[in-house]
Order: C-alpha cells, then sequence, then structure tokens
C-alpha cells in the first residue's frame, strides 16, 4: 500500500474572529440598507405606474419584510460558516513505517510500533501512544484517514521481522559504508561477509529495522540485481520516513549523496 497524505486542517481563532466581525458589520449593513432601498425603490415605482397609496404602503412593507428576512438568513449562513472556518495546518502522511505530520514548524513521525490506538473525536481522530500522549488529527477526509491507518497497521502487523546483519549496519565514513553495501549480495552465499539476497529484501521490507540497514539493503540489492528496482521502489512508495525514502529514491536512479546516508548513520 503505497503511503497516503491527508491535509491537516485546525479551527483558527484569530481567522475565525476576523472573519465574523467582518460578516457581522457586512451583515448589519445590508440588512438595514436593504430593507430601506427595497421599500425605497417601490414607492418610486409605484408613484410612476400611478398606484394608489394604499396599495404603495402594503406592497412596500412586503418587500421590506421579505428583503429583511432573506438578508438575516444569509448573515446568519455566513457567520456559521465563519464559525467553522479552519485553515491547512499541515499534512498527515500514513505509511508503512508509522503515521507522520508535518506541522508549519516541526516534523514528527509516530512507528506503528509506538502506537496504542486511535480513536475518533468530533472531527479529528486522536491517535495514542503507548506512552499515554494524545496526537489530534483534524481533516476534512477524517473517514478515509481512519481506513488508511488501519490498513497500514494490519500490513506492519503482518510484515516479517528479521535480525539485521551485522554487515548491514551503519558507518560514520559514509564512503566506506556505501562501498560495502554495492559489494554486500553474494552469489555464493558461503562467501564471507556476503548476505543472502533474500535475507536482503526481508531487511528492507522490514518496517521496523533501522533505516540505515534498510538503505544499506537496497544499495546491495540494487548493486548486485537491476531487477529489484520494482522491491525497491515500493518500500519507497509506501515510506514515509522521508529521509529513508529520499535515499532509496537515490539509489533507484544509482546517485549517492553523502549528506543524506550521514544522516542515517546518525539515527544508528
Amino acid at each position: 500500500m503505497a503511503a497516503r497524505v491527508f491535509v491537516q486542517r485546525r479551527k483558527i481563532v484569530g481567522l475565525r474572529s476576523l472573519a465574523f466581525a467582518f460578516t457581522s458589520l457586512l451583515g448589519t449593513l445590508v440588512a438595514v440598507g436593504a430593507p430601506i432601498a427595497a421599500t425605497a425603490g417601490v414607492i418610486v415605482l409605484g408613484r410612476a405606474l400611478g398606484l394608489p397609496l394604499g396599495a404603495i404602503t402594503i406592497a412596500g412593507l412586503v418587500i421590506c419584510c421579505a428583503s429583511f428576512f432573506a438578508v438575516t438568513h444569509l448573515v446568519g449562513r455566513g457567520l456559521e460558516e465563519s464559525a467553522r472556518l479552519r485553515a491547512p495546518w499541515g499534512r498527515i502522511a500514513v505509511g508503512a513505517e508509522g503515521i507522520r505530520w508535518d506541522g508549519w514548524v516541526r516534523r514528527h513521525l509516530t512507528p506503528w510500533r509506538d502506537v496504542h490506538g486511535t480513536m475518533s473525536e468530533g472531527e479529528a481522530m486522536v491517535v495514542v501512544t503507548r506512552e499515554g500522549a494524545r496526537i489530534v488529527l483534524a481533516t476534512d477526509e477524517a473517514s478515509a484517514l481512519g481506513e488508511a491507518v488501519r490498513a497500514a497497521q494490519a500490513a506492519h502487523a503482518s510484515a516479517l521481522r528479521t535480525d539485521v546483519p551485522v554487515a548491514l549496519g551503519s558507518d560514520r565514513d559514509v564512503a566506506r559504508w556505501i562501498a560495502r553495501a554495492r559489494t554486500l549480495l553474494a552469489r555464493d552465499s558461503y562467501r564471507e561477509g556476503g548476505v543472502p539476497p533474500p535475507l536482503l529484501a526481508r531487511v528492507l521490507e522490514d518496517p521496523d529495522a533501522p533505516a540505515a540497514a534498510r538503505a544499506a539493503a537496497a544499495t546491495a540489492l540494487l548493486a548486485g540485481d537491476r531487477t529489484q528496482i520494482d522491491r525497491v521502489r515500493a518500500v519507497r512508495d509506501e515510506s514515509v520516513d522521508e529521509e529513508l525514502a529520499t535515499v532509496l529514491d537515490d539509489a533507484l536512479e544509482e546517485r549517492f549523496v553523502p549528506a543524506r546516508w550521514a544522516r542515517l548513520a546518525r539515527r544508528g
């Protein structure tokens, strides 16, 4: 399942207050001005047509009341919309490793292994971590978000876990690390230092494996067998770990940026 992205929206108090004040002021002006203008128009038209004063008066009252109620209804709708006004607050990404929220300032990834459960709360979905923290995610696509979370959690629960070989460990010397990863795929699985392709594939596809090891596994697979492109591409598309996804994309394009590998190395 490819990672899915949703727009998170929050009620912005200042924005709602401004819209509410503007709608109230404009509505008051229109609610007062529209009946007066409509009544004046009826009087002018009635006199131009030579209608009796009583007919003009009745018509004026009817038009005045109708316009007043129409305008107040529209103003009321405008105030209701102002009270519900929300603005984009960030992005919610759901993928193989967990659920990531990208805010205006900070970014946070919560792995599925740390998620205790989820619940609906009004217009938002709340993610509760095993430590008891609550992450409130509000979006216009709350139902679709819930379905994506359930599907991703189910996929995570069914994913195979594997022990990561020492050979896939990160190295502070990025050039040496990349060079080692490129030579890991042994055609003879008994060759010293070699890692068999099935094990590399399991590490790559294990969402709980260290990102550095997964990147090394992808590089090893691609260096030894370019038919693994689809496998690596699928993992990249499912990932919500942006640093890992970027390194996997580089590997697919046979491009290696040491600074990106260094960030993975610092994570372990």
